[in-house]
């Protein structure tokens, strides 16, 4: 294998299978929530396909291809993920026109702490969509002859970003996949397939991934045993679990334990406001989990109220209250979610929050 101790999904039988009968399509899409294993997959799944060792059932990880996918350095499997524009201003211009020194420095380091750690988030500044040149470039390496026998593999992280905020690389992907070249197959990787062009989808295979089981996650926790259930907070991704550190899981429940006591008295201020606001900037994935963190508050009050003997909250301090929920406790989630919403769409953070604890302050 190419990651050590790495846990094969129960997608790898299916993918197994196309891969011994020789029927390996032109494309497949791999969604699913985020960080459940899905990069790793298709990692695993391009080595293998072509991977020397012919009797085992995943990819080796010492033949000479093995070795070099590991260190990058593989002619066959090709990675395309958001990138700069830089200097690009046609879709004609190379892809080289896109790379500044850091750039490029950024592009390698990320390419490999992703080929280390099956979890890494690769992240390019300055890029927020899939460049078309990337596309047209990769076309013509596929038209190229190979050896006999290779497939060339083609991984799209973040496909959805094809599509976004244009859809010019989408349509000329679509170009390739409706008179694919022989022996390529594109392996799509998206945790918001909805956003992908219903086109490119018609034209792929699609493997669901699954949330990991609670036996799964936990063989990725190395955190020190905490009051918060972690699988219910991060719902399974396994991505943010590695992510998070003691300090934050101690920071995370302090809030909410701070929280409870303020909504209760209805004693939230411009302070939590600004702390809040800072905290978005400096430590965007804490803030994240704080978030969580109050959706799951609010899940934990209404289902205590159903089933208060067998229901396991996500924060464990609050078995012991009996807090009964008001017809407006429904609406808290749904306030919560409007306000990631607006997060998202880049709407005025400052004013955002206010309006997030002012209806909350309201509803509780």
């Amino acid at each position: 294998m190419i990651y050590k101790n790495s846990t094969l999904n129960n997608n790898w039988t299916f993918l197994s299978d196309i891969k011994q009968k020789s029927r390996l399509p032109n494309a497949l899409l791999f969604h699913g929530s985020d960080g459940i294993g899905k990069e790793c997959t298709a990692i695993e799944f391009a080595a293998y396909v072509n991977c020397q060792q012919e009797s085992v059932e995943s990819a080796c990880g010492q033949c000479s291809l093995c070795s070099k996918i590991k260190s990058n350095n593989c002619e066959y499997i090709d990675y395309i993920f958001p990138l700069p524009k830089g200097k690009i201003k046609t879709k004609k211009d190379s892809m080289s026109k896109s790379f500044t020194e850091k750039t490029l420095t950024e592009y390698n380091y990320e390419l490999k702490e992703k080929l280390l750690n099956p979890f890494h988030s690769i992240s390019i500044s300055g890029a927020n969509t899939i460049l078309i040149n990337s596309i047209r470039e990769i076309k013509k390496k596929l038209y190229r002859s190979t050896d006999s026998g290779i497939q060339k593999i083609v991984i799209i992280f973040e496909a959805e970003k094809l599509c976004h905020p244009n859809q010019e690389a989408a349509n000329s992907l679509l170009k390739i996949l409706e008179e694919p070249p022989s022996n390529s197959t594109f392996i799509l990787v998206t945790s918001k397939s909805s956003l992908l062009l219903d086109t490119i989808k018609s034209r792929c295979i699609e493997v669901f991934f699954q949330k990991p089981s609670i036996s799964q996650f936990d063989m990725y926790n190395n955190l020190n045993p905490s009051s918060i259930n972690l699988y219910k907070l991060l719902d399974g991704n396994i991505k943010n679990l590695k992510k998070l550190t003691d300090s934050h899981i101690n920071q995370i429940e302090d809030f909410i334990k701070n929280y409870h006591i303020g909504i209760r008295n209805k004693n939230i201020d411009l302070k939590l406001i600004s702390y809040m606001s800072k905290l978005f900037k400096t430590e965007n994935f804490l803030f994240q989990c704080f978030i969580q963190g109050m959706k799951h508050y609010y899940k934990d009050i209404l289902n205590l109220n159903i089933d208060n003997e067998k229901y396991e909250c996500t924060f464990k301090f609050l078995n012991s209250y009996k807090i009964e929920p008001n017809k407006k406790t429904f609406d808290c989630i749904d306030i919560i979610e409007q306000f990631e919403k607006d997060v998202l769409i880049k709407l005025n953070l400052d004013l955002s929050l206010f309006n997030l604890f002012h209806n909350l302050k309201a509803s509780s």
